[in-house]
């Protein structure tokens, strides 16, 4: 995208044009590499970003966080991917990240609750001693919640106090059964 802004009479970018390119100015900077070039999997981040509410996302990049979570994207390789995502720190950036891709189809539609119990589950399952029983915590979790919860999907997302109660049964089942101290 770029910026094709008409300039007012002393020169000035006039308006919500001022506001789109500094918004695509910014955005430029944080995903671009050391030589001020886009790699090819960032631009529809630029795009979709830059194409939506300038003002709201230039509020949203005062913040630090949402300037790390950019500049990481920028720093790593390949695809943009929820997986590169998952992986980032910054949890409350990340999501508004990727609720804007998915909006703008940069990345496709997923139930959240899913894919925060599974990032969850391997941490949970680190601190069970037993080999054997991280199995079996395991296949519990995958055959019998997020089957359940994922059935449907995306006619039917699942909600936050199912992702809940699936951490609640599966803490409470363990505790017991050799899950080490923290």
């Amino acid at each position: 995208m770029r910026c094709t802004s008409a300039r007012g009479g002393n020169g000035n970018f006039v308006g919500l044009t001022k506001t789109r390119c500094a918004c695509l100015r910014l955005l430029r900077d944080l995903l671009s590499d050391s030589t001020g070039a886009l790699r090819p999997a960032v631009v529809p981040i630029v795009d979709a970003l830059a194409t939506s509410q300038p003002y709201s996302v230039l509020l949203w990049l005062r913040g630090a966080p949402p300037r790390r979570v950019l500049t990481a994207i920028a720093a790593a390789d390949g695809l943009i991917t929820h997986a590169l995502l998952d992986g980032l720190d910054y949890p409350q950036a990340v999501s508004q990240l990727r609720a804007t891709l998915v909006a703008h189809r940069v990345l496709p539609d997923r139930d959240e609750h899913p894919a925060a119990i599974e990032q969850w589950l391997g941490p949970f399952l680190d601190r069970i001693d037993d080999g054997a029983e991280r199995k079996i915590v395991r296949g519990f979790v995958t055959w019998h919640h997020l089957r359940r919860l994922r059935r449907g999907f995306p006619q039917r997302r699942s909600t936050l106090e199912q992702a809940v109660v699936v951490k609640r049964e599966t803490s409470c089942r363990c505790a017991p059964a050799g899950l080490a101290p923290h």
